[in-house]
């Protein structure tokens, strides 16, 4: 079962992904800024306006059924009807004549907005919100629209209503509808985003899911490859055992043919001698069937066991290119692992020494595997003498499908496999180049 956490992180490694995520948050960035920038002030305006208009038409309203000054008066008692808050009448000079608030009664309306824009015929308005000051300079208790309708008889500008139109509910409402359109506006930036996430998480689980089958096939085509390298190892390494007591058996049926006689002492010795060679036979079959054997467990295991165990697959691979191999560090450090994953790795890396060495035809082949043990994690290293490898392609190993070999004898897979397997068991491997050829540091987690 694929973990949650790779698909996230290979998800945000992924370049298309992150543009994706990038283009997804300009996206919710966009939207907000065009709907606070230019949505809602639309909305607002079209509110505004319909309110103006309603109190346009009470002024209308107003004009012609009270236009008299004795019905002036009636105007305190229907202001509440009518959604007014209070209404001044002003002659020509803005002397206000009438007001609902007698303590406007003779004050001047000596503002700009009334000689330039009301007494020359035109209408005027402006929201004022609650707590704030209004045209006339005094702080209101509601939310208005205070408008200015003049009065023009022949052309002439003869008088002007003043109407705080109480739009209190309006802007409830709005503010209301504001909430809503904010709550949708989240809504599908939300929706958005997590259906452009959940895209790309399903597109990386798949992605992984692909990599994971290339990458057991092709472990699985290494594996086979290795195989068989594994089958000629074990042919060669057993004709010296088998040449052996096939020598010593000889030996016997001439004895016996000449009539000599066989004492104890020397069947003791054939015994021996045979007993020996039977065992490595044993052994040698053991290791191989080990490795072939399919286990997916975690065992914790000596390091340095499991790299002897390595050499012992790959004996005749080193003896017969005359390559030394030494292992440094204590028997006693010990790590959870995979054993027949990290010999592969083992093989992988002690095959491409071997290839460095016959490629640039050293002399005095040496592999130096050494172990150290810190707090925090267990160091394997194996480095050769076998010239390095040059600076400019020594980042790109790990890769898959690079070879540092010619066309057709290598595939590039054995190195990104070896990074794959150790990266698996939570481990982590580097390659740089030393004085007389290159080292391998791989990093394990300690046992608890």
């Amino acid at each position: 079962m694929l973990n949650k956490k790779e698909i996230i992180r290979d998800m945000l490694k992924q370049t298309n992904a992150k543009i994706t995520l990038v283009l997804t948050l300009l996206f919710g960035i966009l939207f907000t800024l065009i709907f606070n920038s230019y949505m809602l002030p639309s909305f607002k305006d079209q509110i505004m306006k319909n309110t103006v208009n309603d109190a346009k038409k009470i002024s209308h309203y107003l004009i012609k059924e009270y236009k008299d000054e004795d019905r002036l008066a009636e105007l305190n008692i229907i202001k509440k009807h009518l959604g007014i808050y209070k209404i001044k009448l002003f002659d020509p000079t803005g002397l206000t004549i009438f007001s609902t608030s007698k303590k406007n009664i003779g004050k001047i309306n000596k503002h700009s907005h009334f000689q330039d824009i009301v007494a020359k015929g035109n209408s005027y308005y402006k929201i004022v919100k609650k707590g704030k000051k209004a045209l006339e300079g005094q702080y209101i208790e509601l939310d208005i629209a205070e408008v200015y309708i003049p009065i023009m008889e022949n052309g002439v500008f003869i008088n002007a209503f003043e109407i705080y139109y109480d739009i209190s509910s309006e802007v409830n409402n709005f503010n209301n509808l504001i909430l809503k359109l904010r709550i949708v506006n989240f809504s599908i930036v939300l929706l958005f985003t997590i259906l452009m996430i959940f895209i790309l998480f399903r597109t990386s689980k798949a992605n992984i899911k692909e990599k994971e089958n290339q990458e057991k096939l092709l472990s699985e085509q290494s594996k086979m490859a290795t195989m068989g390298k594994m089958i000629d190892a074990i042919a060669h390494q057993w004709k010296q055992p088998l040449a052996t007591i096939n020598s010593t058996v000889q030996s016997l049926d001439i004895k016996i043919m000449l009539g000599k006689k066989l004492d104890n002492k020397y069947m003791l010795e054939v015994s021996k001698s045979t007993r020996e060679q039977v065992e490595h036979l044993i052994s040698t079959i053991d290791e191989f069937r080990q490795f072939f054997r399919p286990n997916q467990e975690q065992t914790i295991i000596s390091v340095k066991k499991l790299i002897n165990s390595t050499l012992s697959l790959m004996e005749d691979t080193l003896i017969s290119n005359s390559i030394e191999a030494e292992v440094i560090g204590e028997d006693n450090i010990k790590v959870s692992c995979m054993p027949n994953e990290f010999k592969h790795v083992f093989i992988n890396l002690i095959n491409n020494s071997k290839d460095a060495f016959i490629e640039k035809d050293i002399k005095k082949r040496k592999i130096i595997f050494e172990i150290l043990k810190n707090d925090n994690k267990v160091i394997v290293t194996i480095s050769d003498n076998a010239g390095g490898i040059p600076d400019k392609i020594i980042k790109n190993i790990f890769k898959s499908n690079f070879t540092t070999k010619e066309e057709g004898k290598g595939t590039g897979v054995g190195l990104y496999l070896t990074k794959q397997i150790i990266e698996k068991q939570n481990s982590t491997i580097e390659a740089k180049n030393i004085d007389v050829g290159v080292k391998f540091t791989i990093s394990l987690p300690p046992i608890g």
